[in-house]
């Protein structure tokens, strides 16, 4: 019987060690590998999720505020005449805002004949509709904004009371139980007279005095519109 050298029988036990802990490394390698990629991964999603200002103590407010768009608020801020549907919920919601002339961007040639990034005006989506055209439930949706917002844009305190009396006056006049048309009338004209005195540079008269006369022209308006009305379908 020939016995194994002592020798030779460590070698080959210590190349099995050195195996073993070389097959170890590389696995202890892999791991650490993927877990990098993972940490990376993970890393990457975080930056891509929306950073919240978080305020634990904060209760969700009772009445979320419809903002008039900024254009329109600027212009009212200079005293500018603005569209009376730019305060309507419908116009002020955001996914409807579309009325603004966002900026983008388009190719166009320039001076070289190379190309550049050119900005661009997007039409509007939404159709603004005149004043006199609007229904009563449309005028009167958009007097809380119209009224909140001369205020954050600096009215003076004299000019916000004579508004809220004359809006709140043509909300509780009789001629809108008689037609509630002629009411939308009286406040397109009246304001458009308004704005246009301011325009000129002369004095502004008090809007929460209402005149008769004009309001009994814009009933008169009405009834010639709904008889038009009424003819164009008879002649169909």
């Amino acid at each position: 019987m020939v016995r194994e050298c002592p020798c030779k029988s460590n070698a080959n036990a210590k190349t099995a060690e050195d195996k073993e802990a070389e097959r170890q490394r590389l696995e202890d390698a892999r791991q650490a590998a993927l877990k990098e990629a993972e940490d990376t991964d993970r890393l990457a999603q975080e930056a891509k999720r929306p950073k919240f200002n978080i305020d634990s103590a904060a209760e969700a407010p009772v009445l979320t505020e419809l903002q008039a768009p900024t254009s329109a608020r600027e212009d009212l801020r200079k005293g500018k005449w603005v569209a009376w549907h730019l305060f309507t919920p419908e116009m002020c919601r955001e996914d409807l805002n579309a009325y603004q002339h966002d900026q983008e961007f388009k190719l166009a040639k320039a001076d070289d004949g190379g190309l550049i990034m050119q900005p661009s005006r997007r039409l509007t989506r939404i159709p603004v509709v005149r004043d006199c055209q609007l229904t009563y439930e449309q005028w009167s949706s958009a007097i809380p904004t119209f009224l909140r917002t001369i205020k954050e844009v600096g009215w003076p305190e004299e000019l916000l009371q004579q508004w809220n009396l004359f809006l709140f006056q043509l909300q509780h006049h009789p001629a809108c139980f008689e037609d509630s048309r002629a009411i939308v009338i009286f406040a397109a004209d009246y304001r458009a007279d308004w704005h246009c005195a301011h325009a000129d540079g002369k004095a502004v008269f008090n809007i929460s005095r209402i005149n008769a006369v004009h309001m009994m022209d814009a009933l008169a308006t009405s009834k010639h519109m709904s008889l038009d009305a009424a003819i164009q379908v008879s002649s169909l």
